[in-house]
């Protein structure tokens, strides 16, 4: 049987006694957006007599995989005794033998060529199987293979390493409610042994997948390559489809995004210049000594501004780069599309790391330098999430509007492989319209109240460093001896802002409880943040009332 997207050099025997005495793996990728025939039903149910089938769904593109395990023992127990050492030698190539004899030949060439069956390989060791689970998974195998190929390895490593660093933000985020729970300062020395405990933990993690992952690339590229190419194989006409969708999309959906994320920005910066100068009055200044909580509101102010300033930066860049590079036909003047994506990606290399490194150097309380990291990552993961859902919509509802207004003939009834298509991160067993309500609802109760407590919190901020400059100015005392003075508006900011760790554990919850696909996260990490929302809860409404 002919394998379209193999070599020898990759169906080497492993040597392996894991995973009960299964040795052999066979996939089948078929795809569900179409209505599979009864030959190909048939081909399935003698296939589950025989071997050990466990399909897998994939929504992003509406493809699944087969896995066929077939036992080292199986095989030679149903073979003659003269055959042995030649099946040893040749399992491989008996797994094909074996399965063109229970299901005819060269039936499974008649599926591919039907567009049934959108390819088929064998796998040979389980830890394989492993590394596709968790490189598709952690990092998405088109756009990582696209810039190694077309930018190179340096660029390569820049982009896995950013995918990585921004995968690993829940523990840094359950860190910091720890950090706000305790408090910060010299008042509480348990901060820096907590710090030092989940920065270790997140290097450790971050650290280790990141080797893992170029690790797998050297030692496995034609399996990476292969597996690459899975995720590709689709028919000409949904292609077709998905191309204009790419195009129309990076015409309209892009910029809408870097529009409002600017002005949005720009707006929060102009109203609380405003209300600095509208509060600016000797009467409603008073003696309140607020120092001992500034530490924290610090922090957190110059984390979601430094957040903030290197995402806008980073989608500026982005769309710039989009307009000079075409991902699927690389421009005439490739040379320097290169050169300009090489350094757009250091930016973001160093921007990424230069906050954090520069931090540890110039500052010498550690509760104060890991909750400013903290909240650097969590406003830059919800930003993140707001962009990635925002241009999901964006793009569902524009492609629909754009296509099917003009009445494009290849557009009718598509609206599923649209939805399948452009809704890349969606992933289970529920209707598609049924995912669209659930992640409106997303965005409307959790992922929007977040961005105006930030708001509030970024306001109290400014108020707080203008009137300790207007009391500097006026009592000639040093920073450490001045009282700052509270506003009104200053004092319902403060309350607004508290809103932000309850959020930030709610959001979080939420994503935890959607990635089903690990064991850790959906057992251990949903029941930690839970009880540390009901901690938090105590501390901030019931403690004062027994007072």
């Amino acid at each position: 049987m002919r394998n379209r997207f193999s070599n020898d050099n990759y169906y080497e025997k492993e040597i392996d006694s894991s995973d009960n005495g299964i040795k052999y793996y066979f996939v089948l990728v078929y795809s569900t957006d179409q209505q599979l025939s009864k030959e190909f039903q048939q081909t399935l149910q003698i296939l589950s007599k025989r071997f050990l089938l466990k399909p897998t769904l994939n929504r992003s593109n509406g493809l699944t995989f087969i896995q066929i395990g077939i036992s080292e023992q199986d095989q030679l127990a149903s073979s003659g005794e003269e055959n042995k050492k030649e099946l040893k030698t040749s399992m491989p190539t008996k797994v094909y033998e074996e399965i063109e004899r229970m299901v005819g030949t060269a039936t499974l060439e008649h599926f591919l060529d039907r567009g049934e069956i959108k390819s088929f390989y064998a796998l040979h060791s389980r830890d394989k199987l492993k590394k596709l689970y968790f490189f598709k998974r952690l990092l998405d195998p088109k756009e990582s293979y696209k810039i190694y190929d077309y930018f190179g390895s340096d660029v390569s490593l820049y982009y896995d390493f950013l995918r990585i660093y921004n995968k690993y933000l829940i523990p840094l985020t359950l860190y910091s409610i720890l950090v706000s729970f305790f408090g910060t300062g010299d008042r509480h020395p348990i901060n820096s042994v907590v710090s030092s405990i989940f920065i270790s933990i997140w290097c450790w993690h971050f650290i280790s997948s990141w080797g893992m992952i170029q690790k797998g690339k050297k030692e496995s590229a034609n399996f990476y390559k292969e597996a690459t190419n899975i995720f590709q194989l689709l028919s000409n006409k949904l292609v077709n489809k998905y191309n204009n969708i790419q195009e129309f999309n990076q015409l309209r959906a892009g910029p809408m995004v870097l529009v409002a994320t600017s002005i949005i920005s720009f707006l929060m910066l102009l109203i609380a210049a405003f209300l600095i100068l509208l509060f600016n009055r000797k009467r409603l200044f008073q003696g309140y000594e607020i120092r001992a909580s500034l530490n924290r509101k610090e922090s957190i102010a110059i984390g979601m501004r430094t957040a903030i300033t290197l995402t806008i930066f980073g989608e500026i860049f982005r769309r710039i780069a989009q307009r000079l590079v075409k991902w699927e036909r690389p421009s005439t003047n490739a040379a320097a599309a290169k050169s300009f994506m090489r350094k757009i990606f250091l930016f973001e290399f160093v921007t990424n790391m230069a906050f954090p490194l520069a931090s540890a150097f110039f500052t010498r309380d550690s509760a104060f330098l890991s909750n400013t990291i903290a909240w650097v990552m969590i406003t830059r993961q919800f930003l993140d999430k707001i962009k990635s859902i925002s241009i999901s919509f964006l793009r569902y509802y524009g492609s629909k509007w754009y296509y099917f207004k003009k009445s494009n003939p290849i557009f009718n009834n598509t609206d599923h492989t649209q939805i399948q298509f452009t809704l890349d991160q969606f992933q289970g067993s529920m209707p598609d319209q049924l995912q669209l309500m659930i992640q409106l609802c997303f965005v409307c109760f959790f992922v929007v109240p977040f961005p105006l407590a930030s708001f509030f919190a970024l306001i109290n901020n400014y108020i707080q460093q203008f009137t300790y400059l207007i009391n500097f100015q006026w009592r000639k005392r040093t920073y450490d001896s001045d009282p700052l003075t509270t506003l009104i508006v200053q004092q319902y900011c403060n309350k607004i802002a508290k809103v932000i760790p309850i959020l930030s554990i709610i959001i979080n919850f939420t994503i935890l409880v959607r990635t089903y696909h690990i064991s850790l996260i959906t057992n251990v990490l949903p029941i930690l943040t839970f009880l540390i929302l009901i901690a938090y809860l105590i501390k901030a409404f019931l403690i004062p009332k027994l007072k």
